[in-house]
């Protein structure tokens, strides 16, 4: 967790949450878990501003005793800052409410602001597209963590929804210490404590941010982090201790016990292919299709005998009868064609015919046999 505060500062969105989503295309309802929300307030307003003179050492042991003082920036907590001592940023724990406080004292000018990080239930939803995590926090609920009466000063990492409870579960939890109304969301449940990251917290969370270079090497890389080398304000401080409180959500989503600590089911989104069709670019192989079907059509005419057509066999080539019986002569009158040049009269014909194979004037042929 400690690890988890660190990321938060020095690389924030650099903790992907884990997921399985086998076709990339996945939604999610609604889901909760257990996480830390900040809040910040300014409180520039409680800032006090003293002056005081001061005398001024130069590394030549000469002395110079300002005659316009020395302006110093406090806080009723005793946090405070002075640009003359090049601490011109705090940070440091308000001892009467555990809350970070941050203040910048300049002579051209001061702020502060006071942040808090909670335990809190966070509220999810999220889709998977492309294989990639679309995640949107929706709210966060405080809840009720000081419920249970005989340990009302611990802090607690396990929480109940009260809204799932039946009459007998509410009136065994009643019965045990714990206290809740019909108006509670979220009862925090006795585990055990988790006192160790605030010590932690209160301790990185204290020190002086310079910006003159000879105090530089009492800084700290967390604080000059925040610090920024002077460009810090009440949106920086604000953003900074979201990251932190994001990083340690991920941290505990993903560091829970096992089986208290399910993943969110999704529904698993069928991926589809859309096609756009270019119809523009299908009239060169339509045309191109069109010109073959045609000169196909008019190869078959031009090379079927209408005779063939007509005779109720339709292909000459699948017979060699029209070449014995007709020849290749072209002396024969059209009118041999026409009454034997059938398929069907030509097989008639062959079936009553006795040939044989005779050498005559124009080569062999086929010759009627009596």
């Amino acid at each position: 967790m400690q690890s988890a505060v660190n990321v938060g500062v020095f690389s924030p969105g650099s903790v992907a949450t884990p997921f399985t989503c086998a076709t990339g295309n996945c939604t999610f309802p609604q889901y909760r878990t257990l996480g830390f929300c900040s809040t910040c307030k300014d409180i520039s307003s409680e800032v006090v501003i003293t002056m005081k003179n001061e005398t001024m050492i130069y590394s030549d042991n000469t002395t110079y005793g300002g005659s316009s003082g020395t302006l110093n920036f406090t806080f009723p907590s005793e946090l405070w800052a002075s640009p003359m001592t090049a601490s011109q940023f705090a940070l440091g724990t308000n001892t009467f409410s555990d809350a970070i406080q941050a203040l910048l004292g300049d002579s051209n000018g001061y702020g502060a602001s006071e942040c808090s990080l909670s335990l809190c239930i966070k509220t999810y939803n999220a889709s998977i597209e492309n294989g990639k995590l679309i995640e949107k926090g929706l709210y966060s609920d405080p809840g009720n963590w000081n419920s249970f009466t005989n340990t009302s000063s611990s802090k607690y990492i396990s929480t109940i929804d009260v809204s799932c409870l039946n009459n007998a579960e509410r009136r065994t939890l009643q019965d045990a210490g714990y206290k809740f109304n019909a108006s509670s969301n979220w009862l925090g449940y006795f585990t055990h404590t988790i006192l160790s990251i605030g010590y932690y917290l209160g301790g990185v969370f204290q020190e002086h941010a310079r910006v003159a270079p000879e105090a530089l090497e009492g800084t700290s890389d967390f604080i000059s982090a925040i610090f920024n080398s002077g460009n810090v304000g009440a949106t920086t401080i604000e953003s900074n201790f979201k990251n932190i409180s994001n990083s340690m959500t991920n941290f505990v989503r993903q560091n829970g016990q096992p089986v208290n600590s399910p993943f969110a089911v999704g529904k698993v989104l069928l991926s589809e292919t859309c096609v756009h069709v270019r119809w523009e670019r299908l009239t060169f192989p339509a045309a191109l299709f069109a010109l073959t079907l045609i000169f196909f059509v008019g190869m078959v005419i031009q090379t079927t005998s209408r005779y063939a057509l007509s005779s109720g066999s339709r292909d000459f080539k699948s017979s060699a009868l029209p070449l014995v019986f007709c020849g290749l002569e072209t002396d024969i009158p059209l009118e041999f064609y026409e009454s034997r040049c059938g398929m069907d009269e030509m097989a008639y014909e062959a079936r009553q015919m006795h040939v044989r194979l005779s050498k005559t004037e124009s080569g062999w042929k086929f010759v009627k046999d009596d």
